[in-house]
């Protein structure tokens, strides 16, 4: 009575055999035949890549820093600083604009659609009688 699901008591066709792992250096190979393919790598590659990968990045955030300061590089403007600007513009414009009021409050317009200057005068104006004035 022999259990025939295992692979050493199953029949010659129907028999795979577990592959062959190993270790070389910091590769992980799988050996079939003479065929070797690469499968992964150590954890001791990769704990080294990932501080490379630190250093880099620390390295080239420095330098990005040191260009900045340098003026080579102008950085994004973050969401805060666009509305600060967009703000400050409104402000001016707002001021602009009652201004442009104030000034516009010392205008009429007459029949014709022109703008003419209202100015109230308290002065009384003389005219002798054989007086010329001259004109514009």
């Amino acid at each position: 009575m022999w259990d025939n699901t295992h692979p050493w008591n199953a029949s010659q066709n129907s028999y795979k055999p577990y592959p062959t792992r190993v270790i070389s250096g910091v590769d992980i190979l799988e050996l079939s035949g003479e065929q070797q393919t690469l499968i992964g790598k150590t954890m001791d590659y990769v704990t080294q890549l990932e501080n490379t990968c630190q250093q880099a990045i620390e390295t080239a955030e420095k330098h990005y820093s040191r260009l900045i300061e340098l003026g080579d590089i102008v950085p994004p403007k973050s969401q805060e600083e666009i509305n600060g600007e967009l703000l400050r513009i409104i402000e001016k414009l707002t001021d602009k604009v009652n201004k442009l009021e104030g000034e516009q409050s010392g205008y009429d317009t007459n029949s014709n659609g022109s703008n003419e200057v209202i100015q109230s005068s308290n002065r009384r104006t003389s005219k002798r009688k054989n007086e010329e004035i001259p004109a514009d």
